[in-house]
């Protein structure tokens, strides 16, 4: 059990950092902008401009260069905003949210399936599947999903240093900027494990695997996209992913609108970095979309928002 915990405790930090990368795909459509990662805003009431920019949670802090734009903005706010931020304990809480007591995962799938996805996890991960009996099947969704992507991109491994979120948080923190999570880590587990059920969870990650190759194609072309500053292509694909492995809105929109309740807030105060996933910054219910129709900072007879 304390190997079990230890392991679980491990797939909990995973989570927090990538949990959206394959489930919160975005439904709307397609910015009519300039495609870019990293967005100028600027405004009525605001005395300085801050910047948004969308991260790919599986690329490394190494990927930037020190005096590239993104990081010439990040030196440049006074504070950082990411999506969480985590720590011991809440790294101890999400494990434990991870457990489920009234369910095994061999009573929710076939034994042939069952055989299927024990043979993958070994083969992606060197884990036993048994390890992972009262785990909630969705750790093994992104457990998997996480080492497809990495396979899919093979020059996510040429870079070291610390995901990107993490890395903005922390090296933020080192120069004295303020930085705010706009969610918690319990926050995004429940909504992570709480939106479906164990046997709905089990059977999108029994067809995740039984269809891992256009799994893999897609997260290929998602962060090949990402790569190349075309968010409008990675919510094209992402558009097409969600039909074949299932998506949650509450991932994305819902999210979207309440940290539109905090951003306009946190501009005025002084400018500022803010560091999500990509996809939170397409289409119309997307960051990009909301913060330019956000009458706070609109300017007359200019734009209010553009990209770098």
């Amino acid at each position: 059990m304390k190997n079990n915990f230890a392991l679980l405790r491990r797939a909990a930090v995973l989570l927090a950092l990538f949990a959206f990368i394959f489930h919160n795909f975005s439904y709307a459509q397609q910015d009519n902008g300039s495609s870019s990662l990293l967005w100028k805003v600027s405004g009525k009431g605001l005395k300085k401009p801050s910047y948004l920019y969308g991260t790919y949670h599986l690329v490394p802090s190494g990927y930037l260069p020190a005096a590239g734009k993104v990081m010439q903005a990040f030196q440049a706010s006074s504070g950082v905003i990411v999506e969480i931020e985590m720590d011991s304990t809440s790294m101890q809480k999400a494990a434990m949210m991870a457990y489920m007591p009234s369910h095994k995962l061999s009573a929710l799938i076939s034994d042939a399936d069952y055989g299927l996805l024990a043979e993958e996890l070994k083969a992606q991960s060197g884990y036993d599947l048994q390890m992972f009996e009262q785990v909630q099947p969705i750790t093994l969704s992104l457990m998997l999903g996480m080492s497809y992507s990495q396979n899919a991109a093979p020059w996510l491994k040429e870079y070291a240093g610390e995901p990107l979120d993490a890395f903005f948080a922390n090296e933020g923190r080192k120069l004295g900027k303020n930085i705010l999570a706009l969610e918690s880590v319990e926050e995004q587990m429940k909504l992570l494990y709480q939106t479906d059920t164990p046997e709905k969870q089990a059977t999108e990650l029994v067809k995740m695997v039984r269809e891992k190759n256009r799994m893999q194609r897609g997260s290929a072309d998602i962060a090949n996209s990402w790569q190349s500053e075309n968010i409008d292509a990675m919510a094209a694909v992402s558009a097409t992913m969600i039909e074949e492995f299932g998506g949650q809105e509450a991932m994305l929109t819902n999210r979207n609108a309440r940290w539109m309740e905090v951003l306009p807030k946190q501009f005025r105060k002084g400018s500022q970095f803010v560091a999500v996933g990509a996809l939170h910054l397409t289409g119309d219910d997307g960051l990009i979309h909301l913060l330019r129709a956000n009458r706070t900072l609109r300017r007359r007879r200019s734009r209010s928002f553009g990209c770098l």
